[in-house]
């Protein structure tokens, strides 16, 4: 866990009876605003974005909200966020929060690739060997395999 979202959970208050553990940290639901994502923008932190994005995708000691899910990780991309980059590539290719855009997933794994990330360069692969948002090119789709 990243120290932002450390220092997040450790400066919550407990509210109810309602609470779920996280790494030893106590969280509440997001009726009663657990996390206040602004927080992260105006200081910046990419990866607390990132986190925050992940928590409400997979409802993590929030209510589960693809939408605001996307918006953290478009922020967290925002702020040059490779992880955050990755993922908002995944969600316009799965369609999680957003309308399902093959060709702007396919833009975005590119984007995490050329900055080293691993995962894009397979999604990179991938989308050129099946033609997913991209013209079919299985010379490319080897080269991004290999990278």
């Amino acid at each position: 866990m990243c120290v932002s979202m450390h220092y997040a959970y450790s400066e919550m208050e407990e509210t109810n009876e309602k609470n779920y553990t996280l790494d030893g940290n106590k969280i509440i639901s997001d009726e009663y605003k657990a996390f206040d994502f602004q927080n992260f923008v105006e200081i910046g932190d990419a990866n607390g974005m990132y986190d925050l994005g992940y928590h409400y995708e997979y409802g993590i000691g929030v209510k589960k909200d693809e939408h605001k899910a996307f918006i953290c990780y478009q922020k967290s991309a925002d702020m040059g966020n490779v992880d955050g980059i990755f993922q908002v590539g995944c969600c316009y290719y799965f369609g999680i929060g957003v309308e399902i855009d093959k060709q702007k997933a396919f833009a975005y794994y590119k984007q995490s690739s050329e900055m080293g990330s691993s995962k894009g360069n397979f999604k990179v692969g991938v989308c050129y060997l099946f033609g997913i948002g991209v013209a079919k090119d299985n010379k490319e789709a080897k080269r991004y395999f290999k990278k």
